[in-house]
């Protein structure tokens, strides 16, 4: 088996195109999308090899095939990231350090800046416990906060 970040290393820093053959956008999933939010997330993307099926857009042990793009996957979505956390306010705008709503202060904003997060042990990124929901964020759990810049 080939080493994959010797292969990831080797890559030209491409990325496959923001809307898909189809014309829908591959974070929304919307046709014709013009979200800044999409636009942006993708132009600060880094990409990588496709942890699923090595860069052949085939998933063998599934037998079909992969969900990624093109052989390559946002690496903004795969573990362990630095950059992957959930959002600071939920969608009811409550901050999830203070739990103030609409929330604005500086020491949230850094604190959630400098957190790392991960796929939440619990329920393995469901969000969801047997039949209750589980107490972590969207699936994502603080792992610990980034060290500050010196």
């Amino acid at each position: 088996m080939r080493d994959e970040r010797a292969v990831n290393d080797a890559l030209p820093r491409s990325r496959p195109a923001r809307l898909n053959a189809a014309g829908f956008c591959i974070y929304c999933f919307e046709a014709g999308c013009r979200s800044q939010r999409c636009i942006e997330h993708h132009r600060q993307a880094d990409w990588q090899l496709c942890t699923h099926c090595s860069g052949s857009g085939f998933d063998q042990a599934e037998g079909r095939p992969c969900c990624c793009h093109g052989g390559l996957e946002d690496m903004t979505f795969s573990e362990p990231v630095r950059r992957q956390r959930p959002a600071r306010l939920t969608f009811a705008g409550w901050c999830i350090w203070c739990l103030e709503q609409w929330c604005t202060s500086p020491k949230c904003l850094d604190r959630h800046t400098r957190s790392t997060w991960g796929t939440c042990d619990d329920c393995g990124g469901t969000g969801v416990l047997e039949f209750e929901p589980c107490g972590c964020a969207y699936g994502l759990m603080e792992t610990g906060p980034l060290r500050a810049e010196p």
